[in-house]
């Protein structure tokens, strides 16, 4: 029996029919009785020790460097990727031993390197990648299995018109979400007889923990689960956001998030300036303004009157494009939240009149991780806004 625990990744992942075709080839090879392949659910890949090596590993790559000597072939110099080689070395077989000259001591380097690490006390191996004549050798077992299939190209279209590649794989395979495996029949007459004197073992059940109850995994996959919940709360976001952009005027908050084109740009990493209505608003720039463009947006500011919501640049400006302001904010909503965590000014305004020596209430501070601060004559008449509360979900 020969068990694997793999990281998902291209060359190992367990839908790929190259990578099935490879592990029948591998059975056939090793006479096994029983092949396993497991991967670890999303988010979870701090438990497979493929992932948590990589740190270890990119220890051995600092100050390395990667160039190689330069290509004796212009062919293999305009290939950006080892498709495009093999594609160019396919046509052009001569090109196989320069490719394999010039590649051959960036490895040799990384490998050195790597050799050079331990986990737990124990060294680091490297593996040489497997030749073409050892590749060919394991072909020959899939010409003998299915004849009808193209052992050159293993892709779903081609190997789904295999009858005997399909059939062979509904006997002996067992896919699941995270598994992939493979058994010997109990005909004599497909498989050889079983090594470990069992004619038939057992699937490897995946196994749910749920409180204090094990019970086999009947389509409750943890990492599915989990997408399916964010997704549904991305659209219900999606909606409540709607919603209040159609009634931002007539609300007197508005969400941190919430602003005309990419979200992701009103955060308060983007924050770089502040302009003034009746409160304090952000001004949010994707990238860092040259000295020109600060001197520029520091006149524009200073020249005109700004209304909240409205643009800070012109059409045709040099700033057009570059700074942005929220659209959907009027004068009635407090200051958001991105001023006071960009930290591009003073801190100690009143979130509603932008009065100076507001405080942050001490009492809703152990309650909810962020509060803006509040002055006495705005708290009289005014709620002290805060957002995520500690031990649960905020509805905010």
């Amino acid at each position: 029996m020969f068990m694997k625990f793999i990281d998902g990744g291209t060359d190992q992942g367990k839908t790929s029919e190259s990578v099935k075709c490879s592990a029948i080839c591998i059975c056939e090879e090793l006479n096994l009785d029983m092949y396993i392949a497991a991967r670890c659910a999303p988010g979870n890949s701090w438990i497979n020790s493929t992932e948590r090596i990589m740190s270890i590993l990119n220890l051995g790559l600092q100050n390395c460097a990667m160039e190689r000597e330069n290509d004796a072939s212009n062919a293999i110099k305009s290939c950006n990727s080892m498709n495009q080689i093999r594609d160019v070395v396919s046509k052009k077989p001569e090109l196989l031993d320069i490719w394999q000259d010039v590649i051959n001591p960036v490895k040799h380097i990384v490998r050195s390197r790597f050799e050079r690490l331990s986990l737990k006390n124990e060294p680091i191996q490297t593996i040489y990648p497997a030749t073409e004549v050892a590749i060919s050798n394991l072909q020959q077992h899939l010409r003998q299995l299915f004849p009808d299939l193209d052992v050159t190209d293993l892709v779903k279209s081609k190997s789904r018109k295999s009858l005997s590649y399909q059939n062979w794989i509904e006997i002996h395979c067992r896919q699941r979400q995270y598994t992939f495996q493979i058994r010997k029949c109990q005909d004599s007459s497909c498989c050889n007889p079983p090594v470990s004197g069992e004619w038939k073992l057992e699937w490897l059940q995946f196994f749910l923990k749920t409180r204090n109850i094990t019970v086999p995994n009947q389509g409750l996959r943890v990492g599915i689960q989990q997408i399916q919940i964010v997704r549904l709360q991305k659209k219900k976001l999606n909606k409540n956001l709607f919603q209040l952009k159609n009634q931002a005027e007539n609300t007197s908050l508005l969400p941190d998030n919430i602003g005309t084109g990419n979200s992701s740009l009103f955060t308060a990493q983007n924050a770089r300036y502040t302009v003034e209505c009746r409160k304090v608003r952000v001004i949010f720039s994707k990238n860092r303004l040259t000295t020109r463009q600060q001197t520029h947006l520091i006149l524009t500011v200073s020249e005109s009157e700004y209304t909240c919501g409205a643009h800070i640049s012109v059409p045709g400006d040099i700033l057009d494009g570059l700074v942005h302001v929220r659209q959907y904010i009027t004068c009635a909503m407090p200051v958001e939240v991105s001023y006071y965590s960009s930290n591009i000014s003073r801190n100690d305004i009143c979130c509603y009149c932008s009065g100076n020596n507001a405080e942050v209430s001490q009492e809703k501070k152990k309650q909810y991780k962020t509060l803006l601060p509040i002055c006495m004559d705005c708290q009289k008449e005014e709620e002290i806004i805060c957002y995520r509360p500690y031990g649960e979900k905020s509805k905010n």
